[in-house]
């Protein structure tokens, strides 16, 4: 390896500091180097000066310190005022600094373009040398994420909120005629997005807005429709009012209505948007014994699953009864995202003198950013 300045050279003997600027009659600065008049003869040219010893002996010093400061240190001392001929320096982006306010060296990085400040004023960061490790950061609701220092890439993994189930219809009876509600639709997924670089800037704040989970639709009374389910919410991250990533929430989950006299049955919601399951259909009991007695409902439509869950499940048909409500996403190991299911239809059966209101849609899973850094 090249040679280790272990003194730095001349450090015990004579120095004798060279001046910045230009000197008057041809002596020795910074500015001019050794000039002509160094290599003139001694002997005949008036004009001719000798190599200076001490002043040699300081330009080779002042060279060799800072080489050992680059070896010891890594990171060179902050560029005061004074040393730059009374005029601050202006540092370049991403520029790192060792200075010492009064508690001794600490280690900053700039983060602004021709930065004249002390470290300790502003556009710099105070922070600790680059690790190795990897962290992670989990948002399931909204919040401010602060780039920590030397950080310039993040990896977003993050998923909408889930569109929200929709309600299912209520029974009714006419004089022998058995009626039944079909099922409602499931709410859609929220868009997700997997390990997705995003350049950054240490120090900055980003806004980090999670999407909430779509309310499920509301239960139909006798003789009255369900309600639709709600979309999910966008999952946003903002660097001040510009998107850096949105993913856009599940659709939300139709109502299914109930029946009437002049439809027996009624066919089932919609599911939401493209990314949502079918939704529920209707239909009626197949046993020939029962078919002119009774009407069996539709089961609900089952939620999408997001790229972060897994399936979830819709209401199931119970006949004779009330609508079974959807199930929630989210809960039950359904997964961030996901949407909820639809409710199951309402039927009635004859004899009986009752009839069923339908039930509620499930809600949509809440949506996630994990950030690694």
């Amino acid at each position: 390896m090249a040679k280790y300045y272990v003194y730095p050279f001349g450090v015990s003997g004579d120095l004798t500091p060279i001046l910045d600027p230009t000197q008057p009659e041809g002596m020795v600065s910074y500015q001019q180097g050794f000039t002509i008049n160094y290599q003139g003869n001694l002997s005949t040219d008036p004009d001719a000066r000798p190599v200076p010893r001490a002043q040699f002996n300081q330009l080779m010093y002042d060279t060799t310190l800072n080489l050992q400061q680059y070896q010891q240190y890594g990171i060179p001392y902050f560029i005061s005022t004074s040393d730059n001929d009374g005029s601050p320096f202006p540092y370049a982006l991403f520029a790192m600094v060792r200075y010492n306010s009064g508690s001794g060296d600490q280690i900053y990085m700039n983060i602004l373009a021709n930065n004249t400040n002390l470290p300790t004023g502003g556009g710099w960061i105070h922070g600790a040398p680059l690790g190795s490790n990897t962290h992670t950061t989990q948002y399931t609701s909204s919040g401010t994420f602060v780039v920590p220092v030397y950080t310039t890439t993040i990896f977003v993994t993050a998923v909408a909120g889930g569109g929200g189930g929709g309600g299912s219809g209520g029974s009714a009876i006419f004089v022998g005629v058995p009626t039944a509600s079909g099922g409602a639709g499931g709410g859609g997924c929220g868009q997700g997005t997997f390990r997705k670089g995003i350049i950054v800037m240490p120090g900055e704040t980003l806004t980090i807005t999670v999407g909430g989970g779509g309310t499920g639709g509301t239960a139909g009374g006798i003789v009255s429709n369900g309600g639709d389910g709600t979309d999910g919410g966008d999952t946003v991250i903002l660097r001040g009012s510009t998107p850096l990533l949105t993913l856009t929430g599940g659709g939300n989950g139709f109502h299914s209505t109930y029946a009437a006299a002049s439809q027996v049955v009624t066919q089932g919601g919609g599911g939401g948007d493209a990314t949502g399951q079918p939704g529920g259909s209707a239909y009626v009991s197949e046993d020939s014994a029962d078919l002119i007695f009774e009407s069996a409902s539709g089961c609900g439509g089952a939620g999408a699953s997001s790229m972060l869950g897994v399936p979830a499940s819709g209401g199931v048909a119970v006949r004779n009864n009330a609508g079974v409500p959807g199930s929630n996403a989210g809960g039950l190991n359904y997964g961030f995202g996901s949407g909820g299911g639809g409710a199951s239809g309402a039927s009635v059966a004859m004899p009986q003198t009752s009839a069923y209101a339908g039930a509620a849609g499930g809600n949509g899973g809440g949506g996630v950013v994990y950030i690694d850094y």
